[in-house]
Order: structure tokens, then C-alpha cells, then sequence
């Protein structure tokens, strides 16, 4: 199973995520479920340092298939942060619904 939680700075705004383990849906190479979780954490790993401009931090295992991202909040900048990520938890929470034993998903 795959588990992904939000983390917040004391201002209460998203400043990072982790997502730890894999969904074990299918073999390695043919999981949807995982490469559906990838896709929408990378390419919000990616808009937040390429489209908004944030400086990312932390750790990355695709073995172990951990990621642990963080980024200290701007303020003219947090609007475009919480749209990204709100966007990444519609799809996440989608995949959730459709395989409620491959991924779960926490934040306040």
C-alpha cells in the first residue's frame, strides 16, 4: 500500500509530502495504481520547481518507493502551492476511491 501525507508549516500551509511504500496492485512494471500515483506526485514535484519557482528538498527511493518532498512556503507564492497540491489530492483521492487497498491518503 501506498501512503501519502501532507505536511504543514506553523502558518498552517502545505510546505511538503511523503509518499512511502508501493501499491502492490500488480507486478512491478504493470502496476497502474502505482504508476498513477508517480505520475501525479512527479509531475507536482516538477510544477512546483519549474512553474512556481520553489526550491525542493528531500529524499527520494524509487527501490523503497519513498519520496519525502518539502519546501519553505513564500507568501505570494502559496496560492499557486495549495492549487498544485489540491490538484495532486483530487487525482490521488480518485485513485483511492477505485482502489481504496493500494493507497491512502491523510491530511487535516
Amino acid at each position: 500500500m501506498v501512503r501519502v501525507s501532507l505536511k504543514y508549516d506553523i502558518d498552517n500551509w502545505i510546505n511538503g509530502f511523503i509518499f512511502e511504500g508501493h501499491a502492490g496492485y500488480a507486478e512491478l512494471g504493470s502496476d497502474i495504481v502505482c504508476a498513477g500515483i508517480s505520475v501525479l506526485s512527479s509531475t507536482t514535484s516538477l510544477a512546483l520547481e519549474q512553474l512556481v519557482g520553489l526550491k525542493l528538498e528531500g529524499q527520494a527511493d524509487p527501490i523503497e518507493g519513498y519520496l519525502d518532498c518539502n519546501w519553505v512556503n513564500e507568501p505570494d507564492k502559496v496560492a499557486q502551492v495549495h492549487l498544485l497540491v489540491e490538484s495532486m489530492l483530487l487525482g490521488l483521492k480518485e485513485i483511492a476511491k477505485q482502489y481504496p487497498k493500494y493507497l491512502e491518503v491523510t491530511w487535516k
